[in-house]
């Protein structure tokens, strides 16, 4: 995966942005199974669910990418678990703000509910079915699944463990391009970003 302009390695949005290009990354991945003829509908889902896993992952842990002691500290307690409403309640105690904001407030969106959902069914589709059950698994509905996570990480505000500043990440810029970070202000009440300085802006 290409990644374009990027800030120094230093820089606390370096890590952020190629974390949320992976994830543009792996949703493609994601989006290409769909309807796929070749693969019957359980090998799909179980691919699929194995991408959508790792990208609420991604986005549970990016913003705490620009501290490397509280990232250190959240992965090692994650290890022990596989709860994402443990991973959540977790990640809230290291850093509030961790869980990225749309830019407008959309009921399109991902939110904390439906990522616990979402994990939890990607979860269960990543272990080989009881033969024994008397249902089949609840299949996946990908393009759901997709929209949401769209929503909520298409233009949203990040802000870093352990720093002020609020970004404002445009995931697809133009949708061909690369993750694009501007520094803005602090978010107004109505979840509306300030104006963005140019000066500070990514790709």
């Amino acid at each position: 995966m290409g990644v374009g302009r990027l800030p120094p390695a230093g820089h606390p949005m370096h890590a952020y942005i190629r974390l949320m290009d992976e994830v543009k990354a792996r949703m493609g991945i994601v989006e290409s199974l769909a309807g796929r003829p070749i693969l019957d509908e359980p090998f799909v889902d179980e691919i699929a669910a194995l991408q959508l896993r790792c990208i609420l992952e991604l986005i549970a842990f990016a913003s705490l990418s620009g501290d490397r002691g509280a990232c250190a500290d959240a992965y090692t307690h994650f290890q022990t678990h596989s709860d994402a409403t443990r991973l959540l309640r977790d990640l809230e105690t290291i850093h509030p703000a961790f869980y990225p904001q749309p830019k407008v407030t959309t009921p399109l969106a991902l939110t904390r509910d439906k990522f616990v959902e979402l994990y939890d069914q990607a979860s269960r589709l990543l272990h080989a079915r009881n033969p024994f059950a008397e249902a089949d698994r609840t299949p996946l509905d990908i393009a759901k699944w997709l929209g949401l996570i769209r929503g909520l990480l298409s233009i949203h505000l990040a802000r870093l463990a352990g720093r002020p500043e609020v970004w404002l990440i445009r995931l697809t810029v133009p949708p061909e391009g690369h993750v694009h970070a501007t520094l803005t202000e602090a978010p107004r009440h109505d979840g509306h970003a300030g104006s963005p300085d140019d000066s500070s802006t990514f790709f």
